[in-house]
């Protein structure tokens, strides 16, 4: 750990864009970051910053310089910078739950209908947002064509803006700018938690295999499954369910592909496809031809890791990739494994050498 902490000093890590963390943690907390933003100001300028305030203010200060400097920083160091900002969200946050009753003797209730409201006109906002982001898509040269915008997502979008400016200063008038301004943050706010479990769970488990997914740099495919399952298949019919299948991996072992056979105390890591002759099961890199394995072999792909850059990605495409984690150019495969199965082993009948 200490030997690859110094080697992040000045080694980056394959295809991560620099500044890492800044980056990771604009993309996915975006509402906690203008919330610790605004909320600072908003305490520095009634003169109620604390000590813990201007604590976290120095832990961000000091995490943005250390992801500026570290070049071997990648997306869970984000933490450096995601735990002080939620902390100056959070104080923020306690402010506007506190009531302040100075001039118009606002119901307590107040803040929260408006905050319903607000949360109401987010989700609209980001339904008609994400259907309009994608079909941006639909351009050819990357242009915006207004013909192939669909109208009522943008009527609906404009809509939905509207109603957020003109139903603040209603609120406004009808109670007082502060409560007006506790509402719709407090909706803004709950809105940014919700999407923000969202778009964890997808990034940790929906889009755990798209490299689209910003936070994955080369991620293991979820092929690496299915090739699991299928030695596990192969072993049941062949070994009667003890995994004693002899098996050849061209890989290192220190591999996904070493992990992914370690269930099986006969597999033999080979650094040539010649020593994997006459061996019922192999596991290969893609080849452009199929292997010389000194007989009949059945072989099927599996997608092991992939790869995706962002440097294709045009202005008009950021909005659906952000929201919708769709792009013109999807991902490619990095590494690609065939499993080979020897003829006999494919038809499941007893082997016999040749003679």
């Amino acid at each position: 750990l200490l030997a690859a902490t110094l080697r992040g000093l000045t080694m980056p890590i394959a295809g991560a864009p620099p500044f890492f963390p800044i980056w990771i943690t604009l993309f996915y907390e975006p509402f906690t970051a203008v919330t610790a933003i605004v909320g600072a100001w908003w305490l520095a300028r009634r003169g109620s910053i604390t000590f813990v305030e201007r604590f976290l203010l120095g832990w961000v200060v000091l995490a943005v310089f250390a992801s500026v400097i570290y070049a071997g920083a990648s997306a869970d160091h984000a933490l450096w910078l995601a735990f002080p900002l939620g902390g100056l969200a959070a104080a923020a946050l306690s402010r506007l739950l506190a009531d302040e009753r100075k001039f118009w003797q606002a119901p307590g209730w107040a803040k929260w209908v408006l905050a319903l409201i607000m949360l109401a006109l987010m989700f609209s906002l980001a339904v008609h947002g994400q259907t309009l982001a994608r079909t941006l898509l639909l351009s050819v040269d990357g242009s915006l064509q207004l013909n192939q915008i669909d109208a009522r997502s943008a009527v609906w979008t404009i809509v939905t803006v509207l109603f957020m400016v003109t139903g603040f200063f209603m609120a406004a008038s009808l109670w007082s700018t502060y409560t007006a301004g506790q509402g719709w943050a407090l909706g803004a706010v709950i809105f940014g938690l919700v999407t923000s479990l969202g778009s964890g769970w997808n990034a940790a488990v929906v889009e755990a295999g798209n490299p689209v997914e910003f936070w994955h740099v080369q991620p293991t495919s979820a092929e690496t499954r299915l090739l699991r399952q299928t030695l596990a298949e192969v072993a049941a019919r062949e070994t009667g369910g003890f995994p004693q299948l002899e098996l050849a991996v061209l890989a290192p072992t220190d591999s996904v592909m070493a992990w992914l056979v370690r269930d099986y105390p006969r597999t033999r890591f080979i650094t040539d496809v010649s020593e994997a002759r006459g061996l019922p099961v192999v596991l290969l890199p893609a080849l452009p031809a199929p292997p010389d394995l000194g007989g009949s072999y059945v072989g099927h792909p599996f997608t092991i890791s992939s790869v995706w850059s962002g440097q294709n990605l045009r202005p008009i495409d950021f909005p659906a990739w952000w929201m919708a984690r769709r792009t013109r150019i999807p991902g490619t495969p990095l590494l690609t494994m065939v499993l080979w199965l020897r003829q006999d082993v494919y038809d499941g009948v007893d082997f016999e050498p040749l003679r």
